[in-house]
């Protein structure tokens, strides 16, 4: 009868199929674009049924949709145009979804509809003009506010953020639940939501939040087990951390390091290994205990360089050798404490003056005297070169004492120097070339001293070396290409110096290098491109020399600098882009065009 009522009214045949192809296309288009798979209910959607069979859909008697009936279905995501092309249909229900962006325009093509709602969804930008001119018989849902939706721009932003923030809330989730099946959270004393989806700041033992950045994590004496993960690490604003008066085992992750901790409390478990040795990126540390555990080993150079440390107590462990100079100048140490090891020699004087401390009166027994002939043989070179009868403190030094109890020396296991600490110390004369024979060498710390003449090339032989500070000395002739050679270096400070010629190209060969100061010196000629490759660098300081040209655009590949000076030389051009808010207005201004 319906083939026949076509004929009659003079209708192709093959009208009616391409009318029902072109709306399934369009439903189709629409279960993709909005999430289809993911609906509350998606009956028949996308098989080869009739379209009346499908969830929501209504058709005529020639298959045609006249109803589409998705509210509060799960729909997510944008309405696509070809929506438009459903010329009969006569109800659109779409309300009570996650609906976003604008509404199309090709809706205005929709002309026989009699009930349209699209309420209770996220749309932004101008409701179609022709949507809100239907026929008064047309019913039409208006949305709270009428049809002024928010501009869509800001709507963008703000969904970006809310997603954004959602991520970050899943990704902390997924670290936390990690350290809680980790340490045996079902057995903890206390795990009140712990793997719920409510705010970190219920949690317990979370005590600061900053969005969902967790930045406190006290659970002492709380039955906590097993292994401390290294992924704790990727709670990246995390300051405070006590896991105190539990047990836990294995050893403590070098990642930890990595954090800004203010107080790291891991005392009373039983942790065992040796003490990470990137300590030194902890200078915002201000309480460190790790005391009863089981942990080994020499107390780490890296101590040294956490400067606001007030509380270090590494009491009742199996902690070795001697106690190194450097924690002789305790700055702001209000306790210190480190009885119950197996420490030897002398203790620094300065430590038991501290105000709370274990050690006074203490005496360890001697440390076996070991000394690494090549060693013995280069510090002793650097004591001749550079006057050392009249150093500030010489203590030991010439001595057939150990190497490690010299004032300012650190050994390591096998008796090899890894750290040479004399800053500040009346140093008056030439670096010998021995000092390269030093090839265990760590850290070389010789910095406000008047040494003088050329930095020995010999320099290349310190390929373990990750401080080399100079600084502050009289120091001429060239930087050593063969610098470039100590790949291990994380810090070069060469500033306040007489230093002249090119920076050497070979430079950029230091990929792990992240500060590199060569302020204050007679350096002249254009900054190498290959500095451009120094990818961890966060620190660069050219200012007050004699360089020119451009700063090359590779500068503007280092997105991790934070610091950048370059005033007072000779540049022209432009500043790498990335890079012009790292330079004061007063710098900018004083680049002329390169011609």
């Amino acid at each position: 009868m319906a083939l026949l009522l076509l004929w009659l009214l003079g209708l192709p045949l093959g009208a009616q199929d391409d009318g029902v192809a072109s709306d399934r296309a369009a439903l189709m288009a629409l279960y993709e674009a909005t999430d289809g798979e993911n609906w509350a209910n998606n009956e028949n959607w996308g098989s080869d049924a009739p379209l009346g069979t499908w969830h929501g859909v209504s058709t005529d008697e020639q298959g045609r949709v006249t109803e589409l009936r998705l509210g509060n279905n799960h729909m997510r995501g944008e309405l696509p145009p070809v929506l438009g092309t459903l010329d009969q249909l006569r109800v659109l229900i779409l309300s009570k979804n996650k609906l976003s962006w604008e509404i199309p325009s090709s809706l205005e093509n929709l002309v026989n509809l009699e009930w349209l709602d699209l309420v209770h969804n996220d749309f932004c930008g101008h409701f179609p003009a022709g949507l809100a001119n239907l026929p008064d018989s047309t019913a039409i849902s208006v949305p709270v506010g009428g049809f002024d939706f928010p501009d869509c721009a800001a709507a963008a932003a703000a969904t970006a953020k809310a997603v954004e923030r959602e991520e970050l809330y899943w990704q902390t989730h997924a670290i936390l639940m990690e350290f809680y099946h980790a340490t045996d959270g079902d057995n903890w004393i206390n795990n009140t939501n712990w793997g719920s989806s409510t705010y970190f700041s219920n949690w317990y033992g979370i005590t600061g939040t900053t969005g969902h950045h967790v930045r406190s994590l006290d659970l002492s004496q709380n039955g906590l087990s097993g292994n401390i993960p290294p992924s704790l690490s990727e709670l990246t604003l995390l300051n405070n951390l006590n896991l105190s008066q539990n047990r836990l085992t294995g050893t403590i992750p070098d990642s930890l390091t990595t954090l800004d901790l203010w107080t790291l409390d891991l005392s009373h478990n039983e942790l065992s290994g040796a003490m990470p040795v990137a300590w030194g990126n902890l200078d915002n540390l201000q309480l460190l205990n790790l005391s009863d555990n089981q942990l080994t080993g020499r107390l780490p150079i890296e101590l040294g360089a956490m400067s606001k440390l007030g509380w270090l107590d590494l009491a009742r462990n199996n902690l070795t050798g001697n106690i190194p100079g450097f924690l002789g100048n305790p700055r702001g140490l209000s306790g210190f404490y480190l009885s119950g090891n197996q420490f030897c020699g002398a203790v620094p004087e300065a430590l038991t003056k501290v105000r709370r401390n274990d050690l006074a009166g203490t005496r360890f027994p001697d440390c076996k005297a070991s000394q690494h002939g090549g060693d013995l043989a280069a510090l002793m070179a650097l004591y001749n070169a550079t006057v050392g009868e009249n150093w500030l403190s010489n203590d030991l030094w010439g001595t057939k004492e150990p190497l490690d109890s010299w004032h300012g020396v650190l050994t390591n296991d096998q008796g090899r120097v890894v750290l040479l600490n004399l800053p500040l110390n009346r140093l008056r004369g030439k670096l010998p070339p021995e000092i390269g024979n030093l090839t265990e060498l760590v850290a070389l710390f010789l910095s406000n001293n008047s040494l003088e003449g050329e930095i020995p090339d010999t320099i290349r032989n310190l390929t373990k070396l990750a401080i080399l500070d100079l600084k502050h000395n009289s120091l001429e002739g060239e930087i050593p290409a063969t610098t470039g050679d100590l790949t291990s270096l994380l810090q070069l400070a060469l500033s306040w110096n007489q230093l002249s010629g090119n920076i050497p190209d070979s430079l950029g060969r230091l990929a792990n290098l992240q500060i590199l100061l060569l302020h204050k010196n007679q350096l002249t000629g254009n900054v190498p491109e290959s500095l451009g490759n120094l990818s961890q660098l966060r620190n660069l300081s050219l200012s007050s020399n004699s360089l020119s040209g451009r700063l090359p655009r590779s500068l503007g590949a280092l997105d991790k600098l934070e610091h950048l000076s370059v005033a007072w030389n000779r540049f022209c051009g432009d500043i790498p882009e990335n890079l012009v808010q790292l330079v004061p207005d007063y710098v900018l201004e004083r680049f002329s065009d390169c011609p």
